[in-house]
């Protein structure tokens, strides 16, 4: 082996002419090229203990490969301007864990790439081609594929349908006999589930049949773009709904049957929006259209049978338009005894035996009313039905009344709808039927119109049962995602939010659960924020036989209000004290009370308008009058006595004489 030695003396420079340049020694440095404008550097110096810079600006660069390998040991580039904390930073290969970290050199692994091109920045273990642990900001953000996710903001944000632009291309049907629901495009479409796009071919597509029992049935596209056909509801946040079909095998006695309804909804809003509004504000009435051609009072066809002008609702973005209803062709619908849903086509707008007029009594199918003067109540309601004629439909009430009034006091929450089929419903006009005996007008079921029809408004929202789940509503599966402390409260004071989530916090107010603890003098302050408010409104139900308020001292009732408005307790008194005023009541009678040494009198009676001509009081005994003050301060008595004394005077109205009588 042959050795080379350049050697550099104190003062000059070394080197080694080669025909493409030269190998020199210059201060601390080998290079190879022009020690002026060298592309290649070998150093030493007292910052760093080795390093192969680059010539700056060099006319001559590096071509080809540059390797830096050290078996195991993670080497490192090391960029910087000295070899201390704060003042460099490094390019990595992690040999433990197969990765290439970059940062300064406070933090090495800033930004981590592995091997299979994921990008970490914060983390070392990314998922996606990007992730960062941490806040980002972006002036913009952009997809080729229209598909965006941010965690649980992705989750809120997420929208399913179909554009509006393209929902005149699909068109739905259904045949109950096969059980299948087909789409139709007049040509190629589109629609979005969970921020995802998907195309469709011109042409038919059909669902799977569903089953043979009597239910609703769903039929809508999953996330993954897929055909389903269900008889559980769908989740409205997770696939994009296109029909649903209320089917009964045997409907009303014949063969099978199934009320189409339309669910092709528009991306116009948030899946998570969606759900709300369909589960807290449900279908909404846009416009009402008027009832005519009813007669007051009159056992005839012509006087109980109406028409409906045309209406709108809404069922959240989609707008439905019902033409009306006109005097023929009414569809009924009702349970049967098992509480299965069927409907007819009527020429009139009630259901009969052919004698008597018809009422839906859960559990017990269509009954005739007996008895006379029986009042009973029908709904017109309005629909999503994919076909307009069925868009209408009269539900016979529930329960019979004796009274006109008692009738008028009910309204669709009296009475059960758990099985009614229908997703969006507005209950629109209630019309109140008399039953009579012996009319000899079968046609109308010996009924008549009993008054005017009332506009009630009641939707799918208003007539659930119970209390919309807050963690369903906002797609959050577990519990504590929304803690109680979002709620202001103090928990000495108020027990019931006592609870470590908003959920049972809500589901206890649904339930009426609100207890106020441990107080000061000041434990429940009510407060109006305009001054035509009323601060505090009780209100009872319809019927109620329960106190409107409880006063109790140690859980004992001191005081109450009654259903009727009546106030019970001990009695009244002033607010200062009650030796001024107290009107005590009590079983053996009312007294009434001033302890305090004046001039005051117990009790003044103050007919206080000038012009009144009626008496100032006046004493009854069984509704008759014994006595009485009059008016200009007389007493009119049949006889007055001295307390303590058998002398009384008596006054005799026939001869106008006073009369004094001594035992």
């Amino acid at each position: 082996m042959a050795t080379i030695k350049v050697k550099r003396t104190t003062n000059t420079v070394g080197s080694l002419s080669l025909p493409h340049g030269e190998l020199g020694i210059a201060a601390n440095e080998l290079y190879f090229g022009n020690d002026s404008d060298a592309p290649v550097k070998i150093a030493k110096d007292s910052t760093f203990a080795s390093y192969l810079p680059l010539a700056a600006g060099s006319t001559k660069p590096l071509t080809g490969d540059l390797y830096l390998v050290s078996n195991g040991n993670s080497p490192k580039i090391i960029i910087g301007d000295a070899n201390s904390s704060g003042n460099y930073g490094q390019i990595q290969w992690n040999s433990s864990a197969d990765r290439i970290d970059i940062g300064p050199s406070i933090d090495i692994d800033a930004i981590s790439i592995l091997e299979d091109g994921k990008v970490g920045i914060g983390t070392t273990n990314p998922s996606e081609k990007l992730e960062v642990s941490g806040n980002t900001k972006a002036a913009d953000f952009f997809s080729t594929e229209n598909n965006l996710y941010f965690g649980n903001l992705s989750a809120d944000l997420k929208y399913n349908g179909v554009p509006e632009d393209e929902k005149s291309k699909w068109s739905l049907s259904y045949d109950a006999t096969s059980r299948v629901f087909t789409l139709t495009l007049s040509s190629a479409s589109y629609y979005y589930v969970d921020g995802k796009r998907f195309d469709l071919a011109s042409g038919a597509h059909t669902w799977d049949a569903h089953a043979i029992d009597v239910g609703v049935y769903y039929f809508y596209f999953d996330s993954t773009g897929t055909k389903r056909t269900s008889g559980t509801v769908w989740d409205i946040v997770e696939t994009a709904q296109v029909a649903y079909v209320i089917y009964n095998p045997t409907n009303d006695g014949g063969g099978p049957a199934g009320l189409l309804a339309y669910e092709i909804h528009g991306i116009v809003m948030p899946a998570i929006v969606h759900k709300y509004e369909h589960l807290i504000n449900g279908t909404e009435l846009i416009n009402a259209g008027g009832l005519d051609g009813i007669t007051l009072n009159t056992f005839t066809a012509d006087a109980i049978t109406w028409t409906l002008g045309s209406s709108n609702i809404a069922d959240e973005d989609i707008f439905i338009l019902i033409s009306g209803q006109s005097e023929s062709n009414y569809n009924l619908g009702y349970f049967d005894a098992s509480n299965n849903f069927h409907w007819r086509t009527t020429s009139i707008p009630i259901f009969t035996d052919g004698t008597d007029i018809q009422y839906n009594p859960l559990g017990q199918g269509i009954e005739a009313i007996i008895g006379n003067n029986i009042y009973v109540n029908y709904y017109i309601a309005l629909t999503n039905q994919n076909s307009d004629s069925g868009k209408v439909i009269v539900l016979p009430g529930q329960a019979t009344y004796s009274t006109l009034a008692s009738a008028e006091q009910e309204t669709p929450m009296n009475f059960n709808h758990g099985n009614l089929p229908f997703q969006e419903i507005v209950i629109l006009y209630r019309i109140t039927f008399k039953h009579t005996v012996g009319g000899n007008k079968p046609e109308t079921g010996n009924s008549a119109i009993a008054a005017t029809p009332k506009l009630v408004i009641f939707n799918n929202a208003t007539l659930a049962t119970s209390s919309s789940d807050h963690n369903l509503l906002s797609n959050r599966s577990t519990e504590n995602s929304h803690p109680a402390t979002a709620i202001s409260y103090d928990p000495a004071v108020v027990s019931l939010l006592s609870a470590t989530n908003t959920q049972t916090a809500i589901d206890e107010l649904a339930t009426e659960k609100v207890n106020i603890l441990n107080g000061t003098a000041t434990e429940l302050i009510v407060t109006n924020d305009a001054v035509g408010d009323v601060p505090l409104i009780v209100n009872g139900i319809v019927s109620t036989t329960a106190h409107l308020q409880d006063w109790k001292v140690n859980a004992s009732t001191v005081s109450f209000i009654s259903s009727s408005g009546l106030l019970y307790g001990p009695g009244l008194a002033a607010v200062s004290t009650a030796s001024n005023a107290y009107i005590q009541t009590a079983a053996t009678g009312t007294f009434i009370s001033r302890n305090v040494a004046d001039a005051n009198d117990a009790l003044q009676v103050n007919l206080a308008n000038a012009s009144s001509t009626g008496d100032i009081t006046e004493f009854q005994k069984a509704g008759t009058m014994v006595a009485k003050v009059e008016n200009d301060g007389s007493v009119n008595t049949s006889s007055s006595f001295k307390y303590g004394s058998a002398a009384y005077t008596k006054y005799n109205a026939t001869t106008e004489s006073i009369d004094f009588v001594f035992a």
